[in-house]
């Protein structure tokens, strides 16, 4: 009985962080400034006799600022649309899932999975923006979109860099599908678990977000 309830909460729990993180960009972005701090501090320092490590932090410091942005892009335009932020929880599943992967295969999902899959859904939502004729948030949007395209590019660059430090040798296509199965394997492991701090009356659930689209 009770691995049944365990089963049914930590579906609610997916479908829910799902759905924060398909239309909220801040629940994401806050992912991306952890994966760029957390890079920054693993390689700042180490890279003795490494011709790019400047431009390799540049990009990694650029990428962290970028997402810090995109963070409040979300915190500075939801609750023009009705959302009290005191009822919108940063959703920690995704971070219990790529605190068991490596460096390199974070950055990996970061850049080549997370970012690189990210734009048919950004487009739909931009789409949706511009029916509220909200003219400032359709332009932070186009600038995330932008700034996602920059991302990608620093995957491309400095995946293979990374990968490098880290001691991989395979090629890039092959360590990032391999980097997917591990994903998909730790997800089922490790998502579904983080606990809400809020009661669903007070928490913006899914259902309010789907209510809130519809409407």
């Amino acid at each position: 009985m009770r691995d049944r309830h365990r089963g049914r909460r930590s579906g609610v729990l997916q479908e829910e962080h799902q759905e924060l993180r398909r239309l909220c960009p801040a629940c994401i972005a806050r992912h991306g400034v952890d994966v760029g701090r957390r890079f920054i501090e693993r390689f700042a320092g180490a890279q003795t006799g490494f011709l790019p490590a400047f431009d390799l932090h540049h990009d990694l410091a650029r990428h962290l600022w970028d997402e810090s942005r995109h963070s409040q892009f979300g915190f500075r335009q939801l609750p023009k649309h009705g959302v009290d932020l005191m009822t919108l929880e940063h959703s920690l599943d995704l971070y219990h899932i790529l605190i068991q992967m490596p460096p390199a295969e974070r950055y990996a999902m970061m850049t080549m999975e997370f970012e690189a899959g990210s734009f048919p859904t950004k487009a739909r939502i931009m789409d949706r923006v511009r029916e509220l004729n909200d003219f400032e948030a359709d332009t932070l949007l186009a600038f995330d979109r932008n700034d996602e395209q920059n991302h990608v590019r620093y995957g491309h660059r400095w995946l293979p860099v990374i990968m490098k430090l880290c001691g991989h040798e395979e090629p890039v296509d092959e360590f990032v599908n391999s980097t997917r199965r591990h994903f998909a394997e730790l997800a089922e492991k490790f998502g579904g678990r983080t606990p809400h701090t809020l009661s669903p009356d007070r928490r913006f659930t899914a259902a309010k977000i789907k209510a809130m689209c519809d409407a």
